[in-house]
């Protein structure tokens, strides 16, 4: 593994989306790397289509905020 992806989102599809759309379409393919997102207090049915719509990404589910 050439290097690990860690994104953190507060429920906001309208962020979260773009961002690993874009990682997906512009990151070298020669790289070798892992994507996590942490989804803070995601609503249940926007981490199910997350998860559905991006089976590439690692998501960490997280009901509390703890900060960084």
């Amino acid at each position: 593994m050439d290097v690990s992806i860690v994104i953190v989102c507060m429920n906001r599809m309208d962020n979260l989306y773009p961002c690993l759309e874009s990682l997906r379409r512009y990151t070298d393919k020669s790289l070798e790397y892992e994507t996590f997102v942490v989804a803070y207090l995601f609503d249940r049915a926007n981490l199910a289509r997350a998860v559905k719509d991006f089976p590439w990404v690692k998501f960490i589910e997280s009901n509390e905020i703890r900060g960084f």
